[in-house]
């Protein structure tokens, strides 16, 4: 194991070895790129160069970019991590880490920390290291029509936000932790990709939903727990979940009509109280499949809806639930379980309405 610095201008990361890297800070560059067991460095002594990971695959054991103000452009594969424990910083002058390939971290270790430092990583990140651990010291932000995915490790958010794409779990060896973070996808197509038979722990954390154009977003929970999910921004593209899943509240929706849309056959669980919609527009709640069902179930309580236009929908699990009166909600067939009325007021009381989970009322 060994340090390298960067002192090669703007280049390739794995430009000719004896002129780009350097065991010291602004050092003389009669060093080899670095190998897997490597500490990377880039600072101020670097310059505002743009390093290219451009033909083959870079690796390190960790990456540090405090000071740098340079670029860092991954056109190749970036591997982050060996087998024991190796950070990945970037620094706050520098500018968005850009390409059109992978930033990969491959640790088998535990304790790895991620600090991005306000900078936005503009390629593909992948977390795929057999037992390794990688945890949030600041917020990741990730864009550009790419993905963070989870194949083999645990992603700990640490209560930081994450802001991606798409995020995808791989299921079995992959673990997603969220604390209080909450996670925003982007995206269009498969925004949330879960897996089944991994591990995420929701915790306290959120999914938001960016629904800005008229394109299909569809989340995929693969049978785990999650909490609030939200719908925003001013778009009209159907969001479809794709399998059964529990959640507590959701989804909570803003920024004008929607289109909820539930792969028949599957249920939605609901454990806590939930607002649905955002009352002034009228919310579509349908399948797939026209002619087969979907259903949503929560055990107790009174579910309080409002404007909701319902089709080939089961309402179940113990709950009462009423589709609501004004704005009219509207039956278009299929649906069981739901009284298309609204809420009877207590006879008698304060008039205030209890236990009641309220969809259509954001």
């Amino acid at each position: 194991m060994a340090n390298r610095y960067w002192v090669g201008g703007t280049a390739d990361w794995n430009a000719t070895a004896g002129t780009k890297w350097s065991l010291t800070s602004g050092g003389t560059g009669d060093q080899a790129v670095p190998i897997a067991a490597d500490d990377v460095f880039m600072d101020a002594a670097s310059g505002t160069v743009t390093v290219t990971v451009a033909t083959a695959t870079g690796v390190c054991r960790s990456f540090n970019a405090t000071g740098f103000t340079g670029s860092l452009v991954i056109s190749a594969e970036l591997d982050i991590g060996d087998g024991t424990v190796g950070h990945f910083t970037l620094g706050s002058g520098m500018g968005t880490v850009t390409g059109v390939n992978i930033v990969k971290f491959i640790s088998t270790a535990t304790g790895n920390n991620i600090t991005t430092n306000g900078i936005t990583i503009a390629t593909y990140v992948r977390f795929n290291g057999v037992g390794g651990s990688w945890t949030l010291q600041s917020a990741l932000t990730q864009t550009v029509n790419t993905d963070v995915t989870v194949t083999n490790g645990t992603l700990n958010t640490n209560g930081y936000s994450l802001t991606c794409v798409t995020l995808s779990h791989d299921g079995v060896g992959a673990t997603i932790t969220l604390g209080a973070s909450t996670v925003t996808v982007t995206g269009t197509g498969s925004v949330v990709a879960f897996a089944s038979g991994g591990t995420f722990n929701v915790n306290t954390g959120t999914f938001s939903i960016t629904d800005t154009s008229a394109t299909q977003k569809a989340f995929a929970g693969g049978g785990y727990t999650f909490g609030t999910v939200n719908i925003t921004g001013g778009g009209t593209g159907i969001v479809l979940y794709q399998n059964s899943s529990t959640f507590s509240n959701f989804p909570q929706i803003t920024g004008g009509t929607k289109n909820v849309r539930f792969t028949a056959g599957t249920t939605q669980t609901f454990t806590a109280g939930t607002s649905f919609g955002n009352g002034s527009n009228l919310i579509t709640i349908d399948t797939q499949t026209a002619a087969s069902a979907a259903t949503l179930s929560k055990a107790t309580g009174v579910v309080s809806c409002t404007s909701l236009s319902l089709k080939d929908n089961t309402a179940t699990g113990g709950a009462t639930w009423y589709a609501g009166a004004t704005p009219p909600s509207i039956d278009n067939t299929g649906n069981t379980g739901w009284t298309f009325a609204a809420e009877p007021v207590p006879a008698s009381g304060n008039g205030v309405q209890q236990n009641s989970i309220l969809l259509g009322v954001g």
